[in-house]
C-alpha cells in the first residue's frame, strides 16, 4: 500500500472548501489546484457538488460550478484558435477563445474531470497554464477555483502526470475502506427509501475500493506555501464550516500530506503540538525560567525534538540545565539523549 493518508468520500467536501480558502493566504497571484484522487463511482461528483453552495455561505459571494471533462476535449477548448494579429506592422500569433467559461467578475470552481484520463496529453499542460499559472492568453480568473479529479493507477488507461503537474495540486485520497466510510453509507442507506434486504447485504458485504495510488505529494518550497496557506485556512475557518454544517475533523492531516508527504506532514504535526511552548533560542538565553509543559507525555516528544535541533556547545549545555528541572525520570531520558550528541553534556548517573 502506497504511503498516502487517505479520507472517506464525505471529506471530500470539506477538504476542498478548505483549500479553496486556503487560497486568500497564498502569496499575491499565486494559487494551487485541489486533486482528489479516488475509484470510479465513488463520489468524487457528489461530493464536489456542494462546494459552491457552502463557499457562497462562507464567503457571502454567489459561487458556481463549471465541468470541464479531459476525456473528451482537446487543448484548442482551453488555448483557443491561433490567429494572426498586427500592431504597428508587427505580426503575432494570439489565440481567440471557444469558450468563455466565466463571467467577469464571478466567483466558483472550475472542476477538472478525468485529468489523468486526457483524450490529447497536450491538454494538461495547457489547462495548467489556463486555470493554475495564468500564464496564457486566455486565463482563469483567480476567484475561480480549480478541483481536479482522477482515478489513480488502478485503471489500465490513465497516465502518469509530470513533476511539473503533481507539484500544482494538493493531492487527497478518498477511500471506502474504512469504518467511517462504510457508517457515512449506512447513514445515506437509512436517509433513502432502500430496500432493507439492500441495508443488511451492505452490513454483511460493505462495498470496497481498490486504493491503487501513486503518492503524488512533494515536498519543495511551492508546496510549503500551500501547506502554510492551508494551516491559516483551517485556523481561521474550522469553526465557521461546522456551523455551516461543513464538518472538518479529522481532515487537516490528509490535507497536509497531500501538499508535503506523509513523513513531512507528521513531522509538522509534531511541531505543531509545540506552538507557544519557548523556542531553543529563548530556552538558551534563560534555561533557569523558560516555561516547561505541564503535559509529561508532551514533554517527552518536546526535549526530543529540542535535542535535535541543537547546533553547538553553548546550547547543548544551555538545553541540559533547561532539562534538569524536569522530573528525574524526564530528566535522564533528555539528558542521555543530549549526551548521545554532544560530548560537553555529562552522562547523567
Amino acid at each position: 500500500m502506497p504511503n498516502v493518508l487517505t479520507i472517506s468520500p464525505r471529506q471530500i467536501t470539506a477538504v476542498s472548501v478548505i483549500a479553496r480558502l486556503a487560497q486568500e493566504f497564498m502569496p499575491e497571484g499565486k494559487s494551487f489546484g485541489l486533486f482528489v484522487w479516488g475509484d470510479s463511482g465513488i463520489g468524487k461528483n457528489a461530493f464536489t457538488d456542494k462546494v459552491p453552495a457552502i463557499l457562497s455561505k462562507v464567503l457571502g459571494k454567489e459561487h458556481g460550478l463549471i465541468d470541464f471533462n479531459c476525456a473528451n476535449r482537446q487543448p484548442e477548448d482551453v488555448n483557443g484558435l491561433p490567429y494572426i494579429k498586427k500592431t504597428d506592422n508587427v505580426a503575432t500569433t494570439s489565440f481567440a477563445p471557444i469558450y468563455d467559461y466565466t463571467a467577469s467578475g464571478s466567483h466558483g470552481v472550475f472542476r477538472i474531470d478525468e485529468m489523468d484520463r486526457p483524450a490529447n496529453k497536450a491538454i494538461i499542460p495547457a489547462l495548467l497554464k489556463y486555470s493554475i499559472d495564468r500564464t496564457d492568453d486566455n486565463v482563469l480568473p483567480l476567484d475561480w477555483f480549480v478541483i481536479a479529479q482522477g482515478n489513480g493507477c488502478s485503471d489500465r488507461d490513465t497516465v502518469e502526470l509530470s513533476n511539473h503537474t503533481k507539484g500544482r495540486f494538493v493531492h487527497v485520497y478518498a477511500s471506502l475502506n474504512s469504518e467511517g466510510a462504510r457508517r457515512d453509507f449506512e447513514t445515506y442507506l437509512s436517509e433513502t427509501d432502500a430496500d432493507p434486504s439492500i441495508k443488511a447485504l451492505h452490513r454483511l458485504s460493505p462495498v470496497e475500493s481498490d486504493d491503487c495510488f501513486a503518492e503524488h505529494a512533494l515536498h519543495q518550497n511551492r508546496t510549503m506555501d500551500f501547506a502554510n496557506a492551508i494551516l491559516k485556512a483551517y485556523r481561521k475557518y474550522a469553526e465557521t464550516l461546522r456551523n455551516a454544517n461543513c464538518p472538518v475533523d479529522a481532515v487537516l492531516r490528509p490535507l497536509l500530506a497531500g501538499c508535503i508527504g506523509v513523513d513531512m506532514a507528521n513531522e509538522l504535526a509534531r511541531l505543531m503540538d509545540f506552538n507557544g511552548l519557548p523556542t531553543l533560542g529563548e530556552i538558551v538565553n534563560g534555561p533557569t525560567k523558560a516555561e516547561i509543559p505541564s503535559d509529561l507525555s508532551l514533554s517527552v516528544k518536546y526535549i526530543n525534538t529540542l535535542c535535535d535541533f541543537v547546533s553547538c556547545e553553548p546550547e547543548a549545555k544551555g538545553l541540559a540545565t533547561y532539562i534538569a528541572r524536569f522530573p528525574d525520570e524526564i530528566t535522564r531520558m533528555g539528558l542521555e539523549k543530549l549526551a548521545s550528541l554532544w560530548e560537553c553534556v555529562p552522562f547523567p548517573k
